[in-house]
């Protein structure tokens, strides 16, 4: 499902200031304060910024266990910095690594022990050429297998 923004949420967008605010507020929640010695600018105008935000809906004020107020992004305010699209291109490139892993592992084996077996067959054993395939296409593929398995468990944190 396509992202939309408002006109408001566009302008929100707009400014600098409330762009780096929003990219502090992706990593954790923020004070005002915190955010004002970040930014290098006076608490009041990062404020400002702030409630602007808030009433665009794409930050949140929450109020801490001690006395302090933290603003946070909403779901709409996060999902600026997931794109949708993220998770199926890593679960693209699994699909890939596994088939990579499974085309080392079984073809390339299987293929030079049938080729053996038919050059055996038709010139005996002395004049066949041996096709010799090493630990190296077993440990690609297994290698392979297991990039495609650890992009598989990223792809779906991703999704969450």
């Amino acid at each position: 499902m396509a992202e939309t923004l408002s006109a408001k949420e566009i302008k929100a967008l707009s400014i600098q200031t409330r762009q780096a605010i929003l990219k502090f507020l992706s990593k954790r929640p923020h004070t005002a304060t915190e955010l004002s010695q970040l930014l290098r600018k006076h608490v009041t105008t990062v404020k400002e910024h702030l409630d602007y935000l808030e009433n665009t809906g794409l930050v949140r004020r929450v109020q801490g266990t001690n006395k302090y107020v933290y603003y946070e992004l909403t779901e709409k305010g996060h999902r600026l910095f997931k794109p949708a699209y993220a998770w199926s291109v890593v679960l693209l490139l699994s699909l890939l690594a596994f088939v990579v892993g499974l085309y080392e592992i079984i073809f390339v084996r299987f293929q030079a022990a049938r080729y053996n077996v038919e050059a055996l067959a038709q010139a005996g054993a002395e004049a066949a050429p041996v096709v010799q395939t090493g630990p190296e296409n077993l440990i690609l593929g297994v290698l392979a297998i297991i990039i495609a398995l650890a992009l598989l468990w990223y792809a779906m944190r991703l999704r969450r």
